[in-house]
């Protein structure tokens, strides 16, 4: 289980990490707490975060607004915060040439290394 924001020394914090070391650096679990902002009363930020990540992962670009909604905590107005920010990476990084599935939930490219594939450059396969 994640450790509560207060239980994290505060410069290993998500967004006091984002802020001195940049973006690239968090983990994905942390770049969703940052767009979260607070967890729940029965669930802290990084847990909840956390299971969002996993869902992410599964469902990759086809999230849906619904998927999200379905996590104590997040509502209308995180879903579509989560999703514009998924929508707003993957149209800056493809500017609109990439393959469906090229990009995992986040705009980062998929981990298909994960699997010993190469990544297609560009958009092409």
């Amino acid at each position: 289980m994640s450790k509560a924001i207060d239980q994290i020394p505060e410069a290993d914090r998500p967004r006091e990490k984002l802020l001195r070391k940049g973006a690239a650096s968090l983990t994905d679990q942390e770049l969703l707490a940052v767009l979260l902002g607070k967890g729940t009363p029965g669930m802290d930020v990084m847990t909840l975060a956390g299971k969002l990540s996993r869902l992410m992962d599964e469902k990759g670009l086809e999230v849906k607004a619904e998927d999200l909604t379905q996590f104590e905590g997040v509502g209308d107005a995180k879903a579509t915060l989560i999703l514009a920010a998924i929508e707003f990476a993957r149209r800056r990084t493809c500017e609109n040439t990439c393959p469906v599935g090229y990009f995992n939930a986040l705009g980062v490219p998929a981990l298909a290394t994960r699997a010993g594939n190469r990544l297609p450059q560009n958009g092409n396969g």
